[in-house]
C-alpha cells in the first residue's frame, strides 16, 4: 500500500467537533496501553511494538489516509499497532476511560510557525489535562520536538496543569522543574522526525513526566 501524506490539517475545523473514526480496540486486562498523538506513520510504535508485542500500541492521527496506512501496515507486519481517525485535543478522554493509559507519547507535532496559527498546536493546558485524566498513576508522557518554543509551551502546559488540591497525583517533571530529560532515551524508539534530526545535527529537546502519587 503506497504512503500518501497530506501535510497539513487544520485541527480546528468544524469537521473534527465529532469523532467519526473507528474505537480503538482496548486491552481487556493488564495488558500496557502505550499511545501516540499525532503519531503520523507511526513509525515509533512499530519500533516499540517489535521491541515489545505484548503491548497495546494506539496511535492517534488526524490524518485519515495515513490512518488507513498504518492499520495496513500493522496488519503486514502482524504487529499489535492500532491507528485512530481523529482529533486529540477533542476526542482523547472520549476515546480512552479515565487512569487506563501507560504512556503517551508525543513526537515532534506540527509547530505552525506563523504566529496567527500558534492556536492551531497540538499541545495546550487543556490537552494536558486530558493526558493526565487518561494516565494510569505512575504513568508517563514523553514529549520531543526540534522547535524551542514548541518544547517550552508544552513544558508550560505539564508544569502549571491545574489539578485538584485533593488530588491523590501530581505529574513530575523526571528531570526536575523546569528542565529537559537529557539522560538515555527511555524507549528505544525513533519517529522519521527524529531519524532527519539526528541525520541533519538538529537540536532535539525532550520532556519526561510521570505521574506521581503526592507525598
Amino acid at each position: 500500500m503506497r504512503l500518501r501524506v497530506r501535510n497539513h490539517v487544520n485541527p480546528l475545523s468544524s469537521g473534527f467537533d465529532t469523532f467519526v473514526g473507528t474505537p480503538p480496540v482496548l486491552p481487556s486486562d493488564n495488558t500496557p496501553l502505550e499511545v501516540e498523538i499525532g503519531c503520523a506513520d507511526a513509525k515509533f510504535l512499530f519500533d516499540r511494538a517489535s521491541n515489545n508485542p505484548s503491548g497495546c500500541y494506539i496511535g492517534l492521527e488526524i490524518r485519515e489516509d495515513l490512518v488507513d496506512w498504518v492499520n495496513h501496515r500493522a496488519k503486514e507486519l502482524a504487529l499489535p499497532v492500532q491507528g485512530v481517525f481523529c482529533n486529540a485535543n477533542n476526542h482523547l478522554t472520549q476515546l480512552f476511560p479515565q487512569e487506563s493509559i501507560r504512556h503517551v507519547f508525543l513526537n515532534f507535532p506540527d509547530p505552525w510557525f506563523k504566529k496567527k496559527h500558534h492556536k492551531r498546536r497540538m499541545i495546550t493546558h487543556e490537552l494536558a489535562m486530558d493526558i493526565y485524566q487518561c494516565l494510569k498513576p505512575q504513568g508517563y508522557v514523553w514529549i520531543q520536538t526540534d522547535i524551542w518554543d514548541v518544547a517550552m509551551d508544552a513544558m508550560d502546559a505539564f508544569e502549571t496543569l491545574n489539578i485538584k488540591r485533593d488530588s491523590s497525583y501530581q505529574m513530575i517533571n523526571q528531570a526536575g522543574a523546569w528542565s529537559f530529560w537529557k539522560d538515555a532515551d527511555p524507549y528505544q524508539a525513533q519517529s522519521l522526525r527524529y531519524v532527519k534530526c539526528m541525520r541533519d545535527g538538529h537540536d532535539v529537546w525532550r520532556i519526561y513526566y510521570q505521574k506521581q502519587t503526592v507525598t
